[in-house]
């Protein structure tokens, strides 16, 4: 024990660490001293209580119990009282006023208490009882106190002192703390301290107000309102919160859709409640189809987490409505502390749980080389890490791992999706406003960030002579272009006229130029781009 409180110095209250805790130690042992100190420091300020025969009494019945039961502690500690045992019960609530029975059963040791059920629930806080040893040796701690104290309860590093034995981890116990903090109505909690008192708490007030709030009324709107705030990504021009699929616009700017808490999804689901809504989204458009089915991705919850993310919201707006009604309850200044500090707690919990809600992206794709032809809208989905970050680096990474935005274009890919589906046949020049407008349309094409990064390709991609050329236009005799851009650099502009060349066509149109010209291949220079102002394409 000595080593123990040595190795986790800084959980433990600082005397634990001198050489004379030892001492202590093994002079009390089987018997924790902490015991003791809280017995003759705490119980002893009671007009009843007898420090010798008092607790000679006590010990007796406690040690009883706990070899009858076979107790495993490597010593009798504050959090290993069997307060669930009747004798050991009443030996200690005698000394105090009437009422605690109710207190114990509920919230501290009985057979149905909330400590039980949540060691119960939680495995890992199970094996060790953390719940139930916490709400012990917190009563041992804060029964005898009274409200006229201007420091009351016991700290969470005596807490931890009364609880963790050798081989555990300290943090265990902080954990149950939370928890009890979250569930019993007869625990105090205020500055890192905790007491039981006989006047409820307001956390009872807190769920029964919590239980009056609708979903779709009350509920979503809180969570639509953070979302709005949370959800930012550089590489989306618009996100859209809980929208109908009429006021999404169909534009070409790249747009994130989220779905509300109704339309969850699981992993590789196509057939889910997000999937079928985002189908819906995606393909109309109101009364219209959806023209731009390329330029939208959403972001929607996990089936797993949503009902937690409903819990934690009603509690939050319930602790909202309590403190906005405080001064109506006549609450002390305690009290506002307490609410004070709950909703700030509820309202972190609303956040961190819609992280873990809202961690899923889909993005919609077609195949358009399959056997049978185009397929049909199938959905890829990803996790985004939110762990330590944020929506905006989160969906950045998420898009860019999984190629579904491409924010840097490389010339290359553009000469293939053009030789693909564009120039065909005779037609070896194409507008290049239907390209980036094709790319915004169809599922089956690349899905570019925006219209700068595939005019920035097209600046790349005429330097060279391997991929395009770049014109403004064609002139009379329909083999020639005018301000014909290939080897060179220039202005490039997406309009109307505006065409991407194939290279071997735009080399012998560049020859014809030059031969005109009376200059020698790859000398001429007066065929550069006319400056336009640059069209708006939605």
């Amino acid at each position: 024990f000595a080593d123990f409180y040595i190795e986790h110095g800084d959980k433990f209250p600082s005397d634990t660490t001198d050489g004379s805790y030892l001492r202590r130690l093994t002079a009390s042992y089987p018997i924790h001293p902490e015991i003791f100190e809280r017995l003759y420091e705490d119980w002893s300020t009671l007009p009843k209580f007898q420090r010798t025969r008092g607790v000679l009494r006590l010990m007796a019945r406690m040690v009883h119990t706990l070899w009858r039961d076979n107790d495993r502690d490597l010593m009798v500690m504050p959090g290993s009282i069997p307060l669930y045992d009747n004798a050991v019960r009443n030996e200690l609530i005698k000394y105090l006023p009437s009422g605690w029975d109710p207190i114990v059963d509920k919230d501290i040791d009985g057979d149905h208490s909330e400590p039980r059920k949540l060691d119960n629930d939680t495995p890992a806080l199970g094996s060790l009882q953390a719940c139930r040893r916490s709400a012990r040796t917190v009563f041992l701690g804060s029964a005898p106190s009274t409200s006229g104290e201007n420091v009351r309860g016991i700290g969470v590093e005596r807490v931890r002192l009364g609880c963790a034995q050798p081989g555990q981890s300290p943090g265990r116990y902080d954990d149950a703390l939370r928890r009890l903090s979250d569930r019993l109505h007869y625990l105090y909690t205020g500055k890192e301290r905790f007491w039981f008192d006989q006047r409820t708490n307001l956390r009872r007030e807190m769920e029964d107000r919590a239980q009056r709030y609708d979903v779709h009324e009350d509920l979503y709107p809180e969570v639509q309102k953070r979302l709005q705030k949370l959800v930012k990504a550089n590489v989306i021009q618009a996100v859209h919160v809980f929208a109908d699929g009429k006021d999404i616009p169909d534009k070409v700017d790249l747009r994130l859709v989220v779905l509300d808490p109704d339309c969850s999804h699981k992993r590789k689901d196509q057939e889910s409640k997000a999937v079928k809504a985002a189908e819906a989204i995606l393909t109309r458009h109101g009364d219209k189809p959806r023209e731009h089915q390329n330029r939208v991705l959403f972001l929607v919850p996990d089936g797993n987490a949503t009902q937690t993310l409903r819990d934690h919201v009603r509690r939050y707006l319930a602790w909202e409505s309590i403190w906005e009604a405080r001064d109506e309850l006549n609450l002390d200044k305690h009290h506002e502390k307490e609410v004070d500090k709950s909703r700030d707690d509820a309202s972190e919990r609303v956040d961190g749980s819609i992280k873990e809600a809202y961690r899923l992206l889909l993005a919609p794709m077609q195949e358009a080389d399959a056997p049978g032809g185009l397929t049909k809208i199938s959905w890829e989905d990803e996790a985004l890490n939110l762990a330590g970050s944020n929506y905006d680096k989160a969906i950045t990474s998420a898009v860019k791992e999984k190629e579904w935005v491409i924010s840097a274009w490389a010339p290359t890919h553009l000469a293939s999706l053009l030789t693909r589906w564009f120039w065909k046949d005779d037609a070896l020049a194409v507008v290049a406003l239907k390209v980036w407008l094709d790319s915004c349309r169809y599922l089956y094409m690349p899905r570019i960030a925006t219209q700068e990064v595939f005019i920035q390709t097209i600046r790349d991609g005429i330097s060279h002579r391997d991929f395009f050329a770049y014109a403004v236009g064609t002139e009379k005799d329909a083999r020639r272009y005018a301000g014909l851009l290939f080897g060179k650099t220039g202005g490039v502009y997406l309009d109307e006229s505006a065409l991407l060349v194939h290279p071997e066509v735009a080399a012998k149109a560049a020859a014809a130029v030059e031969t005109a010209a009376g200059t020698q291949p790859g000398e001429a220079g007066a065929a550069t781009a006319t400056k336009r102002p640059v069209t708006s394409t939605g």
